[in-house]
C-alpha cells in the first residue's frame, strides 16, 4: 500500500512533467510557427493600413513616408503592381523574391482578396510575402506586395533546445526535493491526527492533537480533540455511574443480606420483630426495583432509538391519576395537596410520559416537604402551551447546585438523610421534556421552598 506521502510526491513530479511537457510543445516544436503567425498578422495589418492611403489618394509625401516606416520597422521591400502585373513601382530596399512566380500570386490575390508565401533561400534565411489587392468599384485596380526578410529559427530553436534539457534536468532535480519536503510537511499533520485515532481507539482517550492551522486538517484537529474531550467526559460518567450504582445498591442489599441472616438464623425472634424485619427487606427490594426501573427509563430516553408515542388527552385527569397514586405518601406526612387548574384541558405529547414527569416532580415535592405544610400544583394556560407548576414548601436549593440538580444520582450536599430517593428522577425529567423539545426549569430560594416547571404543547 502506498502511503499518502509517496502518492503526493507522485502527484506533484507529475504536475511538473506535464508543465515541461507544455513547454517543450509551445517553444520548441510550434516556435517557429507562431512567429511565422504573428509576422504574417503584423503584416496584414500594415498593408490594409498601405491599401487604404492608397484608394483614398493620399498625398505622395504621406505615402512615401509609411514606405520608409515599414522599411525602418520590417526591412520591408513594398512592389505595387497594376492587375495586369506590370509593376508600377518598387521600395527596393529588401532582397526581391527570388523563384516566385509573380503571375500566380497576383492570381492568388485576386481570388483570395490576399495572398501569403514562404520562401527559404539557401543560406539567407526566408522570405515571407504578403500580398493585398487595391480595389475600387469592386474592380482590383492594383496590387501591393510587401516581402519581407525573416531570419531563420533553426539555430535559435537548437539553442534552445540545448538550455531546455539543461533547465529540464534542474526542475526535475528541485521539484523532487521540494515534492518531497511538501509531501512531508502535508502528511505529517494527518499521520499525527491518525495516531491520535489509534490512541483513541486503544483506550487513551486523552490524547490531544496539536495542530493550529486554519485550514481543514487544523478543523480536523479541532473535531478530533473535540471528539476526545466528549470522550473523556463520557467516560467519566461511565465510572461515576458504576460508582453510583454500586453505592445505592450497597445499601439495600447490605440490609436484605443483615436482616434475611437474623430471620434465618435467630430462632427466638418473635412474630413483630420477624415482621418488622420482613417488611424492610420488601421496602428495601422495593427502592432496588425502583432504581433499576429508573435506570431502565433513563437508558431508553437518552438512547439514539428512543421515540415518542404523541396522543392528546387530558392534562387534568393525569394530574389527578399522579396524586392519588402518591396519595398514601402524602397522607403519611400529613401534607396538603392543592389543586388549581383550568378546566378540560387537551394536551399534545406523549401521556405516558408526561406522567412520569409529574409523578416524579410531585414525589420529589413529598420528599423535601416537612409534615403539615403544603404542595401546590397549577396549571396555566398561555398561548399555544400549557405551564404545569408544582411548588413545596420544603429548605429549597442553593442557586450554586441549581445547574446540577438534572444530573444523574446528584443529590444535594445538605440533603437529609430522610430524603429518599436515588437521584434518577430530574435526570429523567430532564430526558423527556429533552425529547418533546419544550422547556422546563426550577425556581428556589433558600428557607422558601421550590417552584419546578414545564410546558406542554396544547392540542390543535
Amino acid at each position: 500500500m502506498k502511503s499518502i506521502s509517496v502518492k503526493l510526491w507522485g502527484l506533484m513530479l507529475g504536475l511538473v512533467f506535464i508543465a515541461l511537457a507544455l513547454i517543450w510543445c509551445f517553444q520548441i516544436v510550434f516556435l517557429e510557427s507562431f512567429y511565422f503567425s504573428i509576422h504574417e498578422k503584423k503584416l496584414l495589418k500594415e498593408g490594409a493600413n498601405l491599401v487604404e492611403m492608397i484608394k483614398d489618394n493620399e498625398e505622395q509625401y504621406t505615402i512615401e513616408s509609411k514606405l520608409n516606416e515599414l522599411l525602418l520597422k520590417y526591412n520591408a521591400r513594398i512592389d505595387l503592381y497594376t492587375s495586369n502585373g506590370v509593376i508600377i513601382y518598387s521600395s527596393e530596399s529588401a532582397p526581391k523574391s527570388v523563384g516566385v512566380d509573380k503571375n500566380a500570386f497576383l492570381m492568388e490575390i485576386i481570388e483570395n482578396k490576399k495572398a501569403i508565401s514562404t520562401f527559404k533561400q539557401t543560406n539567407k534565411g526566408s522570405l515571407l510575402l504578403v500580398g493585398l489587392p487595391v480595389i475600387r468599384e469592386n474592380v482590383m485596380t492594383a496590387a501591393v506586395v510587401m516581402t519581407v526578410p525573416v531570419a531563420s529559427l533553426k539555430e535559435t530553436v537548437d539553442t534552445l533546445k540545448e538550455q531546455f534539457v539543461i533547465i529540464s534536468l534542474i526542475l526535475i532535480s528541485v521539484s523532487s526535493i521540494l515534492a518531497y519536503v511538501f509531501s512531508k510537511y502535508f502528511t505529517k499533520p494527518i499521520l499525527e491526527i491518525n495516531n491520535a485515532a489509534k490512541a483513541m481507539a486503544e483506550g487513551n482517550l486523552s490524547v490531544k492533537v496539536s495542530i493550529n492551522t486554519a485550514d481543514e486538517l487544523g478543523m480536523l484537529a479541532g473535531t478530533i480533540n473535540h471528539l476526545s474531550s466528549k470522550l473523556q467526559k463520557i467516560e467519566q460518567l461511565r465510572k461515576e455511574l458504576i460508582a453510583n450504582v454500586s453505592h445505592e445498591f450497597k445499601t439495600p442489599l447490605s440490609l436484605i443480606k443483615g436482616y434475611a441472616e437474623t430471620i434465618r438464623d435467630v430462632e427466638s425472634l418473635n412474630v413483630d420483630k420477624r415482621s418488622k424485619q420482613l417488611n424492610i427487606i420488601i421496602e428495601e427490594s422495593d427502592k432496588l426495583n425502583d432504581m433499576i426501573n429508573e435506570i431502565l427509563d433513563l437508558s431508553q430516553i437518552q438512547s439514539e432509538y428512543y421515540k415518542l408515542n404523541m396522543t392528546d388527552f387530558r392534562i387534568n385527569e393525569t394530574i389527578k391519576a399522579v396524586v392519588n397514586r402518591l396519595n398514601y405518601h402524602s397522607e403519611n406526612k400529613k401534607l396538603h395537596i392543592k389543586i388549581d387548574y383550568v378546566d378540560d384541558l387537551w394536551v399534545y405529547a406523549d401521556e405516558r410520559r408526561i406522567e412520569q414527569v409529574l409523578y416524579n416532580l410531585l414525589n420529589n415535592a413529598i420528599n423535601h416537604s416537612k409534615q403539615d405544610y403544603s404542595i401546590f400544583i397549577r396549571t396555566i394556560d398561555i398561548d399555544s402551551k400549557i405551564i404545569v407548576e408544582i411548588e413545596d414548601q420544603g429548605d429549597g436549593i442553593p442557586s450554586e447546585e441549581i445547574p446540577y440538580i438534572w444530573d444523574r444520582f446528584y443529590k444535594s450536599r445538605d440533603a437529609s438523610a430522610n430524603h429518599k430517593g436515588s437521584g434518577l428522577g430530574l435526570a429523567i425529567v430532564k430526558g423527556i421534556m429533552d425529547a418533546h423539545i419544550l422547556n422546563f426549569g426550577v425556581e428556589s430560594e433558600i428557607g422558601k421552598g421550590s417552584k419546578f416547571w414545564f410546558e406542554i404543547t396544547k392540542s390543535a
